[in-house]
């Protein structure tokens, strides 16, 4: 620094004590160096327990989600969810307004709420925790395993689902009448 711009930084400093110019005002003989030292930063605690591993399930019983399918689960049943026949029996079929996404039209589709059975007594294993959306196929399907089109007459049908493959060759869900020992419509 020149000492023309200290003299002009002195000047400045005079006529504005409060100004940015002027130096703070320190306690006579100390320096910067004697500042007090800092303190040292705390150990960090070791946890009282061992953290629960992302894979295993937590306190509650519930694992965190490990897949987009996992964080947004589909209240439907999709192919992907059906890895053997099931016996089934349709507990209520009832038309439900979707979005189609490719014609961005409100369509109406039947969706079934069943429960899966053992066929030799059918007695009932669990409730399915998610619908069947019906497209076209499996809702012929089930007109000819109810001997009806309406969907009120479909409750209590015993029927099959299994995977299956789509003519454009896709997975899907196949419907197919039950084995003849299950054949029963229930009352």
């Amino acid at each position: 620094m020149s000492e023309a711009m200290i003299d002009e930084l002195e000047r400045l400093a005079a006529l504005n004590p409060g100004s940015i110019y002027a130096e703070p005002e320190r306690e006579q003989g100390a320096l910067d160096f004697d500042a007090p030292e800092p303190k040292p930063i705390p150990e960090p605690t070791p946890p009282t327990q061992e953290p629960e591993p992302m894979n295993e399930p937590t306190r509650n019983g519930n694992r965190p989600p490990q897949t987009v399918s996992e964080t947004f689960p589909s209240p439907w049943l999709r192919a992907t969810d059906i890895t053997k026949p099931y016996l089934v029996r349709i507990v209520q079929a009832e038309p439900v307004e979707v979005h189609n996404k490719m014609t961005n039209e409100k369509l109406w589709r039947p969706a079934l709420a069943f429960e899966i059975i053992k066929a030799d007594t059918g007695e009932v294993l669990t409730k399915a925790s998610k619908r069947l959306l019906c497209n076209k196929t499996q809702c012929e399907q089930l007109t000819q395993i109810a001997r009806s089109e309406r969907f009120s007459d479909w409750q209590g049908v015993r029927c099959t689902l299994s995977p299956a493959t789509a003519p454009n060759g896709r997975a899907t869900i196949g419907i197919a009448p039950p084995p003849q020992s299950a054949a029963i419509v229930a009352d």
